[in-house]
C-alpha cells in the first residue's frame, strides 16, 4: 500500500508510483467483478436451462476438478445459491473499488497532483462506468507539484 502521508524526502516519482499503485488495484478490483459477473450470466443460462428438464433427470457438475453425477433437483438449489454468493461478492467489490476512488483522490489532494484529463490511456467505458462518477475515469496522466526533495 502507498504511502498516505507526505515525507520530504519522498520524490516526484515515488509519489506517482504510490498513485500508480492504487490505481492497478482498483482495476484488478474492477477486472475481477467483470469476470464475476461472466460467471453469473453462465450460472443463470444454466439455471434456465435446468428448470426447462425434468427434475429427475441426471446432470453433471464439475465441482473442485472432479465431475460429479447428480440429478436435476439436487443441483438447481446449489447452483441458485452459488449464483447468490456471486452477486454479492460483486456487490461488495464494486464497495471496495468506489473506496479505492476514494483513496485515490486523498492521496491527489494530499500530494497536490492534477490529473491530466485531456489524455486518457485508453481505459474501457466500462471501467469507466464501474467507478463512482465523482471519482472520473480511471487511467489519467498524472502531473507532480511543488513536490521538495531532500539531497
Amino acid at each position: 500500500m502507498p504511502n498516505s502521508g507526505k515525507r520530504k524526502g519522498e520524490s516526484a516519482e515515488e509519489i506517482v508510483e504510490g498513485f500508480n499503485e492504487l490505481r492497478l488495484e482498483q482495476r484488478n478490483l474492477i477486472t475481477k467483478m467483470n469476470e464475476l459477473e461472466a460467471e453469473v450470466d453462465e450460472h443463470e443460462l444454466v439455471i434456465t436451462t435446468l428448470k426447462k428438464t425434468d427434475s429427475d433427470r441426471r446432470c453433471f457438475r464439475m465441482i473442485g476438478g472432479v465431475l460429479v453425477e447428480r440429478q436435476v433437483k439436487d443441483i438447481l438449489p446449489s447452483l441458485e445459491s452459488h449464483k447468490e454468493n456471486i452477486k454479492q461478492l460483486i456487490v461488495s467489490l464494486n464497495t471496495a473499488a468506489e473506496g479505492k476512488g476514494k483513496e485515490m483522490q486523498d492521496y491527489v489532494a494530499k500530494h497536490d497532483l492534477k490529473r491530466n484529463l485531456s489524455m486518457n490511456e485508453g481505459t474501457s467505458k466500462e471501467d469507466d462506468k464501474r467507478v463512482s462518477k465523482a471519482d472520473g475515469p480511471i487511467s489519467q496522466s498524472v502531473l507532480v507539484e511543488n513536490v521538495e526533495e531532500m539531497d
